[in-house]
């Protein structure tokens, strides 16, 4: 469960964290090749795919720290993934993947394990459940329906919850 952050250093390929803009993928994808010589593959917003051979041990996380630590320099991204998200946010993105990603899932015919508490959620979390985790690679295929990342869901959430406090 949790992040596409599974990463695997065999050889055939490894994957950062989802999320993000399509900006910060680009970004990565380009400070791993200028700095490090690792060739990334953009594979959508805020993720990126490496298809290589090997890597030296260590190589992809010295790259990926680096680079991470340059974007929020940039002011690209607010905080690295590293930095645990406050509780006030952590029960924000709670109530985004739960009232919009696990809500559209079922409508569209996915369902997916129900989610725990809120409670259980910002405890737990990064190691947490997040809906998409049982589509599997269906999910990437779904990103117009039902998206998957933080970003999307949190526009949704807001302009649902504006909705409610006008009353339509």
């Amino acid at each position: 469960m949790g992040h596409a952050w599974a990463t695997r250093f065999g050889g055939d390929r490894v994957e950062a964290p989802r999320g993000g803009s399509i900006e910060y993928a680009n970004f990565r994808a380009t400070c791993f090749a200028q700095e490090f010589g690792i060739p990334l593959t953009v594979t959508g917003p805020g993720s990126t795919r490496y298809d290589g051979p090997p890597l030296p041990a260590g190589l992809f996380e010295e790259a990926f720290e680096e680079c991470e630590r340059r974007a929020v320099e940039s002011g690209l991204i607010g905080y690295t993934s590293t930095d645990l998200p406050d509780e006030e946010r952590l029960r924000l993105w709670y109530r985004a993947y739960v009232e919009v990603a696990y809500e559209c899932l079922n409508e569209a015919g996915h369902p997916t394990t129900p989610p725990p508490s809120m409670d259980v959620w910002v405890e737990g979390y990064p190691d947490v459940w997040y809906p998409h985790d049982e589509v599997g690679a269906e999910a990437e295929s779904m990103e117009g329906a039902c998206s998957q990342d933080i970003v999307d869901l949190l526009i949704e959430l807001g302009r649902r919850d504006e909705a409610d406090s006008t009353g339509n």
